[in-house]
């Protein structure tokens, strides 16, 4: 029969034995508790273990501090900043390649020809109800404040999208 364990000290693993589970090198996951700084939870045959739900960071490779809303990358040590922004580059240009990132550029300049179609339509609806439906000038100047009304929350909605935007510098798409 094989070996009974207490379930208790199962749950409680080698350097050696997260790697041989995970398909990873012992050094990594060292290099990876140390980075966490996690510690021990005691020791077997001499050799430190350690809690497994402390070890949840180190198998999905989280960095130190995450990589989360709050990760900033200028808080990496200089040669894993490198690799990160190197790495981001690599991506973007995957991305871009793809067609799944648009340059702003070539997404500024689709919306502006959108917001000139929308526009001309908006700006010449009155024009065109009077012409033909010979509606009274009341219904035509409703038209007209109606489309500048429009035109001032399109503008507003630009604009806010634009201070937004800056951030960014690219596009996604779906």
């Amino acid at each position: 029969m094989g070996d009974v364990t207490e379930f208790r000290s199962a749950l409680r693993l080698s350097i050696s034995q997260v790697a041989a589970e995970f398909g990873m090198s012992r050094n990594t996951v060292a290099r990876r508790i140390e980075q966490l700084g996690i510690r021990p939870d005691g020791r077997r045959g001499g050799y430190p273990v350690y809690r497994m739900r402390d070890l949840v960071p180190v198998v999905q490779g989280e960095l130190p501090g995450g990589l989360g809303e709050g990760f900033d990358p200028s808080r990496l040590p200089p040669t894993e900043r490198r690799a990160w922004y190197q790495s981001e580059n690599e991506r973007l240009k995957a991305e871009a390649d793809s067609g799944r990132l648009i340059p702003a550029a070539e997404v500024e300049a689709e919306m502006a020809e959108m917001a000139k179609t929308v526009v001309r339509a908006l700006e010449t609806l009155p024009d065109r109800v009077e012409r033909d439906l010979r509606v009274t000038p009341e219904v035509v100047e409703y038209l007209q404040g109606e489309v500048h009304r429009l035109r001032v929350e399109l503008c507003d909605r630009v604009m806010e999208a634009e201070v937004d935007d800056e951030e960014d510098g690219v596009r996604q798409r779906g």
